[in-house]
């Protein structure tokens, strides 16, 4: 049940950070460790992080793998991010980063909308183009995502459209 596995989910963090009850790490990562053996993608997404915090990446990109087949928005945005950072122990083609980051965009992640619409400002791996940059910078604009609005703010200085940065720069 749902209810009961965001409930399982805030007491492990609980349990990890030590609010509102005694520190117990292990349990923590027990609990999330047994949601996502069931298939939780929110618990496999927390297991991967608390994996890379122990500098555990191979485990860790295993199981955002396993949270992206089952749906969650911003497990491919940290797959790209781990595979641009060659945190995974392999030589990742920056074309795998940007199918990455693609999916991300296509699951609603504003930080992997983000990281798209940098690749594209910048010419990072794509062919560059401002259009589709300001299109995705928009999108993360429009949900208050401040890196999103001082880069969409930023491309339209470069391009001399002092207004249109202005009235962005103040949108924030």
């Amino acid at each position: 049940d749902n209810n009961d596995s965001d409930a399982t989910i805030a007491y492990a963090i609980c349990l990890k950070e030590g609010k509102g009850t005694d520190k117990n790490e292990t349990l923590a990562k027990e609990l999330i460790e047994q949601l996502a053996l069931q298939d939780d993608p929110e618990a496999q997404f927390i297991f991967a992080q608390w994996l890379q915090e122990e500098r555990k990446f191979g485990i860790a990109y295993e199981w955002l793998i396993k949270a992206s087949e089952n749906n969650h928005s911003e497990a491919p945005t940290k797959i790209g991010e781990m595979l641009e950072k060659g945190k995974c122990g392999t030589n990742a083609k920056m074309q795998e980063v940007v199918n990455w980051y693609k999916k991300s965009v296509e699951k609603g992640s504003l930080e992997g909308t983000y990281n798209m619409a940098t690749m594209y400002h910048k010419g990072t791996h794509v062919v560059k183009d401002e259009k589709e940059a300001i299109r995705l910078y928009k999108i993360g604009a429009a949900e208050k995502h401040q890196p999103s609005i001082f880069s969409l703010s930023h491309i339209y200085q470069e391009m001399g459209d002092y207004q249109q940065a202005f009235d962005i720069a103040e949108f924030s």
